[in-house]
């Protein structure tokens, strides 16, 4: 097996993807904790569906929330009904303030409605585990500014696995799994965050991001400028959700909404590294397509150091995936997810020169 100068290229990529996806920490196990008066605020819009398995498990927790509070933003549905059944404080959101996104300012809103010194925003759609409240407080007393967990992507149809390299690069591009110590992170998982009372109201809150598509990533940006650490944590056993359980569609407007936005805010040399490491995933790629034309045509392209590097890809994507998510066939067969990847972002790229997203209903500004 003779090695040639584009082996070595492909080699390389290989290695600079665990250098930017070496681990990706979990939130560590309840241990001891500060008793807390935790307000918990979940924005909801069109939420009827999801609400009730996200209020049950808030009853559940081993560390009560002091308070719930979910703010209705507009709903078309019974989400502020469903809400108000289980028990729960329902704050109608106020009219949309010009320059504002919906879940910037019902973030915003529920906040200020409420009293804890420890403020955690979880989405209308996740999952928590028992113990999620107790850990959370306990990483918060241990880093202090923001703490955000990436929520297990529990998938149940064979489509959600295309969101598989999107979930990948996001955890690449904030930096958040790299294998270089003390490397800065640059954004957060919107559906779980937490932090003090006193710290979000020193940064401006929601406030800060009033405008921004990805008000995770730009929450993160406000804590880092203010000094304060950003920590960003898998959630496996902790927290989990279905991203997009209602079809293609909106698998694909979701993330052409937050993946121009996420990889405008990746410092340069970590976005000009994880494109190499794309470049050489679509490399490898291609072995199958081309090992099975050039077998057609009698010649012997791509040979085993091809199918070498197809493996190895995609042993290690796999590897990648599972802090992530039940991605299974999304590794073996990654030239289709890497397909759906190029074609999405390349949406997203568009619909950010046009300047408007459409998103549960609202166009969006992209642009402040």
């Amino acid at each position: 097996m003779k090695l040639d100068f584009a082996t070595g290229l492909l080699a390389a990529t290989w290695v600079v993807g665990w250098l930017l996806f070496w681990r990706f920490p979990s939130l560590p196990p309840a241990g001891p904790a500060r008793e807390r008066r935790i307000s918990v605020v979940i924005p909801a819009r069109n939420e009827a569906a999801t609400l009730p398995g996200l209020l049950a498990a808030l009853e559940r927790q081993t560390m009560p929330a002091a308070e719930v509070v979910v703010v209705d933003d507009h709903s078309d549905d019974d989400t502020g009904a469903v809400a108000f059944t289980a028990g729960v404080q329902v704050l109608p959101a106020p009219p949309l303030p010009e320059g504002w996104t919906g879940k910037a300012s019902a973030c915003w809103y529920g906040a200020h409605q409420t009293t804890g010194d420890v403020l955690v925003f979880l989405d209308a759609d996740t999952e928590p585990a028992p113990d999620l409240l107790v850990r959370i407080v306990a990483e918060l007393d241990r880093h202090g500014g923001l703490v955000s967990v990436a929520p297990y992507h529990r998938m149940a149809r064979a489509y959600e696995r295309l969101s598989a390299l999107f979930h990948t690069i996001a955890v690449m591009g904030i930096g958040a799994a790299s294998a270089r110590l003390g490397v800065p992170i640059t954004g957060a998982f919107g559906p779980c965050l937490a932090c003090s009372r006193a710290n979000y109201t020193s940064v401006g809150g929601h406030e800060a991001v009033r405008s921004a598509v990805a008000d995770d990533i730009a929450l993160a940006r406000v804590f880092r400028s203010a000094g304060l650490p950003v920590h960003v944590v898998a959630g496996r056993d902790a927290i989990s959700y279905r991203l997009y359980p209602n079809g293609v569609r909106q698998l694909a407007d979701g993330w052409s909404k937050n993946f121009a936005a996420g990889a405008g805010s990746t410092p340069p040399v970590r976005f000009l590294l994880v494109m190499a490491w794309v470049i050489g995933l679509g490399t490898a790629a291609q072995v199958p397509f081309r090992s099975a034309l050039t077998a057609l045509a009698g010649w012997s392209y791509p040979g085993i150091l091809g199918w070498v590097a197809y493996a190895a890809f995609a042993t290690q994507l796999a590897l990648m995936l599972r802090p992530l998510g039940n991605y299974s066939w999304a590794a073996p067969l990654f030239p289709v997810t890497l397909a759906v990847w190029f074609i999405i972002f390349v949406r997203s790229i568009v619909w950010t020169i046009r300047g408007t997203v459409r998103w549960k209903g609202r166009v969006v500004p992209v642009r402040p």
